[in-house]
């Protein structure tokens, strides 16, 4: 049952009857206390009922908070003037009820019927045997003034009835990243060959990519499989804080492994006394740091926007700018922010790494052995290929978040936005752990018993 698995109480709504007292405040007290479970009842049946779904928006459930409260004391008043009549009523006069039954069940608890055992007291429906029911109380929810309780992840709009297909596809990318990544972590912690700073960092990227996977893409399942859109306030930052943090320190890693190689490969008499386990602690160090320092501002920015109307999020998880975009203020922070971030985390990034390569293939072609050349260029353009599966879909979720974009459909930007926390940790041990003959070799006699 929905409201067991949301954990509210199971209670019915109620009714607004011009002749009840008081009715109308039950009604939207009611509606608050299920508004969880009314929420995802919209989501899972919405589109069923009508082309367009339709939920109040974060400024309407506001307003009918505060219609309670001031509903509330009227709620009270009638309350104690009722008792004040009772204690005053003469034996056989009338009493006026605070919450009388209905024809269509309304009452004040919603626990049971109208009966014809029940006798009308004036604050309360008792039974002659004295036991009265559980009035309805006012509890306001725990909604701040500027802050919605929740964020409503909708998933790729427009590819709805692909979700299941989706679903698959996204399952089984997911199950071959925790493998993939989970073997090539192993091999190289248990192998005492493989403790060279290449490996090592190799290692980090793969904690990175399940990290990254991890933080997404059960998300991602629950909507398409269970129909859950609801994310915490809370809890979308810290998705956004976690996913930020990790694309930016895999970035740093990638740079460092791109040194690695331009050590080996262009000045390999200095590579031991380069390389050290020092500077991969340092590497290791500030590249967590640099992450930390730089999203802390991004979290602080979405925290001090008021987002009182709209909580719908056309997205599969949550995103600096596609949250962003729900406040009702000014947002220009976020985005020269978010402008300054790339540039100097990414763009940078980008740009050494092409350097490292470019010395690289420079170093390369003076090589006189055909063979040796091969082997260097294949493993160059392996690397590119991952290098740009991870920045080039980045850079265009970007882009399109801060540049209008009419003839780019919702779905295209959803779809790619997820390709860069997908594929590069699924293709990741391939490209690094597969073509890696020391890697191979270990993996096959790690699961198989043999070389």
């Amino acid at each position: 049952m929905l409201q067991q698995r949301l954990q509210l109480p199971a209670h019915r709504l109620l009714c607004d009857l011009s002749t009840r007292w008081n009715s109308t405040f039950y009604m939207l007290a009611r509606l608050c206390e299920q508004q969880r479970a009314v929420v995802e009842y919209q989501l899972q049946h919405g589109r069923r009922l009508s082309s367009q779904l339709q939920l109040f928006t974060s400024e309407e459930w506001a307003l009918m908070s505060d219609l309670c409260e001031v509903l509330k004391t009227f709620d009270e008043s009638t309350q104690m003037y009722h008792k004040g009549l009772t204690r005053t009523r003469p034996p056989g006069s009338l009493c006026v009820s605070s919450a009388p039954p209905g024809p269509s069940g309304l009452d004040p608890g919603n626990k049971t019927p109208s009966s014809p055992g029940l006798e009308p007291v004036c604050d309360s429906w008792v039974s002659t045997g004295g036991a009265s029911l559980t009035e309805i109380t006012w509890n306001p929810p725990n909604m701040s003034r500027f802050h919605p309780n929740y964020f409503l992840l909708m998933g790729i709009p427009g590819l709805e009835h692909y979700h299941l297909q989706l679903s698959i596809l996204f399952f089984t990318i997911y199950v071959l990243c925790l493998m993939g990544n989970s073997i090539l972590f192993l091999v190289i912690a248990i192998t005492e060959s493989l403790q060279q700073p290449m490996y090592l960092f190799l290692m980090m990227l793969s904690v990175g990519d399940i990290l990254l996977s991890s933080s997404t893409v059960p998300k991602i399942l629950s909507i398409f499989w269970f129909e859950s859109h609801l994310i915490s306030f809370n809890g979308c930052l810290i998705q956004i804080f976690f996913i930020h943090f990790i694309c930016m320190t895999e970035s740093a890693i990638l740079l460092a492994m791109a040194y690695d190689r331009y050590i080996a490969i262009c000045h390999p008499l200095t590579y031991v006394t380069r390389l050290t386990s020092r500077f991969i602690r340092a590497v290791m160090g500030i590249s967590v740091a640099r992450s930390v320092v730089i999203i802390i501002p991004v979290i602080l920015l979405l925290r001090r926007l008021p987002y009182q109307k709209s909580n719908v999020i056309e997205h599969t998880y949550c995103e600096h700018m596609a949250m962003a975009r729900l406040a009702t203020a000014n947002i220009m922070a976020n985005i020269i922010y978010g402008v300054v971030i790339m540039v100097c985390t990414s763009v940078i990034d980008l740009l050494l790494i092409g350097m490292s390569y470019v010395a690289i293939i420079q170093a390369v072609l003076k090589l006189s052995s055909s063979a040796a050349r091969h082997k260097t260029f294949s493993t160059c353009v392996s690397h590119i290929c991952v290098i740009i599966l991870l920045y080039v879909p980045a850079f265009f979720s970007f882009i399109t978040h801060r540049i209008p974009h009419n003839h780019i459909a919702p779905y295209v930007h959803i779809l790619v936005a997820n390709v860069y926390v997908l594929v590069p940790p699924m293709i990741n041990p391939i490209i690094y752990g597969v073509r890696t003959r020391e890697i191979r070799q270990m993996v096959f006699q790690l699961l198989f018993g043999k070389k």
